[in-house]
């Protein structure tokens, strides 16, 4: 600090005179009202000479406010100064100047992940509205990671000389190839996103490769070098994911992978043909995702795979991924998501399967023709979940996953049921997740006393859609799942026959349809004596942000967790990620007035 310059502020002596008392003024303003009328020429007051002196004063005024405003200037400026010097000591002794190397580039890693979507369909709603260059929107990752280099030396160099960083590579083509007309400026974009995948090659050394390539035609001149710089390091691939276009010459770029996948770990594809057997050898994949259209039978080592999902089907090609099981001698997950349910569904025959998965989801997304104008209600059970789930029989299984990504397909609760019995849910499931279903409080409770073993719960409110939030509370209450009913089911109670005894994790995404009080009831069943013995009971809300919370509920939930018999996340959707991009739930409500 005795580098900063000391300053001293001095204001002289100002003598402000008298200023005209409360009468003096009301006689003033007396006569202002009348016009003057009331004021005599000859009277006990010269107010021409008085405004004169007046107004002196307020020039004298006027000079010292000037002298006072200075000094507050220079003190301003001063106090920047102290403000910037303080910052910069704040800076210089922060706890990330402290870092080593390997936690700051864990943290890049975060900064910096693939942006790329994780399906086909999502990648035009990705750049909608992408004020980015081509050229940016095509290597998306290398922006991200030009501005942690900016930001001061040392990052700098530790960005570029650490390969793992420069080891997550995407390029998409689609944007860039899928116009109308060809653009003279093709071969300059081709060239500069050629040299900035050379970049990542080079800077990523010999370290492993995660890949995302996306394109409709891979084939395509300029584009073929950019390409082929990413198929010759494919010895180097430990995760890929990669959407071609739909013709047959679209994978013939990637046939030097054939033989050359020794670290591959994990495959994301789409449009994988019969005959396409680039990816039959891969000694160490156990991780598949195939993307519509399915083949019928795709040259794949499926003997090794232990998770495998299918990713947006429709109902003609369940067969086809359901007869790839019997090749999965090591499967341990399987999923099926995002699979078309629409008017147009016809019923499919499916065989009977006896499965050993530990893990099987299923993801559903409603096409239906009238989607915008209809209601849930309107929408009766599909006959292509039903056959779905009474294809399986499940020996092993301890997690079971049901979601639907928009507007909440009616729970098959009959189904279900039915899938409870022939299986071995009643020793084997463990953890049950229901997402953005139609399913009542009653219907849950009726499935869980199926499931006695089960310890982890996770279910969320169903989205309104079309509704407006406020306008299903209004008028459909029973449409919510996370209510007094069912709260009051889960708590324990000693008159009556334990529901999921064992059950330890409870997570729910909400709109708080309850009391605060039968919340805190359900905890405190599940945390009495004896029944923490696998921890602290796990509690997670996760409320709609423009709901209003009873402060109550989260002073309740913050004494069991200061008495260490919970842990709780309370926490509100900020971000509007917790239900799906459809959800009108910040549009205008008429009810609202």
């Amino acid at each position: 600090m005795d580098s900063i310059e000391r300053n001293t502020y001095s204001y002289g002596p100002f003598l402000p005179g008298r200023l005209p008392d409360s009468l003096e003024r009301a006689g003033l303003l007396t006569i202002l009202r009348s016009n003057g009328r009331c004021a005599p020429s000859n009277g006990p007051v010269d107010y021409g000479r008085q405004s004169a002196l007046t107004l002196a004063k307020v020039a004298e005024y006027d000079v010292e406010i000037a002298k006072v405003q200075a000094i507050l200037t220079r003190m301003r400026e001063d106090r920047s100064i102290l403000q910037y010097h303080a910052n910069g000591c704040a800076s210089v002794s922060a706890a990330i100047r402290r870092l080593p190397d390997e936690m700051l580039l864990e943290i890049f890693h975060l900064c910096s992940p693939l942006q790329h979507p994780t399906y086909y369909d999502d990648w035009r709603e990705y750049y909608e509205d992408d004020p980015l260059s081509e050229v940016q929107r095509a290597t998306p990752r290398y922006r991200y990671l030009l501005q942690l280099a900016q930001v001061c030396a040392s990052w700098r160099s530790l960005i570029m000389d650490s390969p793992a960083l420069w080891a997550k590579i995407e390029v998409d083509f689609t944007h860039l190839v899928n116009r109308r007309e060809y653009s003279p400026d093709e071969p300059i974009l081709a060239t500069e996103i050629l040299g900035i995948s050379r970049v990542f090659l080079e800077r990523s050394a010999l370290a492993p490769l995660q890949i995302h390539l996306r394109g409709h035609n891979f084939g395509l001149v300029p584009y073929g070098p950019v390409l082929d710089s990413m198929v010759r390091q494919s010895h180097r691939w430990t995760h890929a994911k990669i959407w071609p276009g739909a013709y047959r010459s679209d994978f013939a770029a990637f046939a030097s992978v054939r033989g050359n996948l020794a670290l591959l770990e994990s495959l994301h594809v789409s449009n994988l043909r019969n005959d396409c057997d680039f990816f039959e050898f891969a000694p160490r994949l156990t991780e598949l995702t195939l993307e519509e259209p399915i083949a019928s039978h795709p040259k794949l080592p499926w003997g090794q795979i232990r998770t495998l999902s299918y990713a947006h089907l429709f109902s003609d090609e369940l067969n086809y991924a359901l007869s790839h099981l019997s090749h999965c001698t090591q499967l341990a997950n399987f999923a099926i998501l995002r699979l078309s349910i629409s008017d147009g569904n016809y019923p499919v025959l499916l065989p009977p399967l006896i499965s050993d998965v530990q893990s099987l989801a299923f993801g559903f997304i409603l096409e239906f023709d009238d989607y915008y104008e209809s209601d849930t209600e309107s929408h009766t059970e599909s006959p292509i979940v039903s056959e779905l789930l009474g294809c399986f029989t499940l020996r092993r299984a301890h997690t079971l996953h049901f979601e639907t990504e928009n507007s909440p397909l009616p729970w098959h609760h009959t189904a279900f049921l039915a899938l409870c019995s022939r299986s071995s849910l009643h020793d084997t499931l463990r953890t049950l997740e229901i997402d953005n279903l139609a399913i009542s409080a009653a219907q849950l409770l009726e499935c869980l006393s199926a499931l006695p073993r089960l310890e982890t719960l996770s279910i969320s409110d169903p989205n309104p859609y079309p509704s407006s939030y406020r306008h299903a509370i209004a008028e459909n209450p029973e449409k919510f799942l996370v209510t007094d009913i069912l709260l009051r089911g889960l708590t324990l109670n000693p008159d009556s026959e334990d529901l999921v005894p064992h059950l330890h994790t409870f997570d729910c995404k909400t709109f708080m349809q309850f009391e605060h009080r039968s919340y805190l009831d359900f905890i405190a069943s599940r945390v009495g004596p004896g029944r923490n013995a696998a921890g602290p009971f796990q509690s997670s809300i996760l409320y709609f942000r423009d709901i209003q919370v009873n402060p109550l509920l989260e002073e309740g939930l913050a004494e069991f967790v200061l008495r260490q018999q919970l842990r709780s996340r309370f926490e509100s959707d900020r971000l509007n990620a917790l239900w799906v991009r459809e959800s009108p739930f910040y549009e205008e409500d008429p009810l609202q007035d």
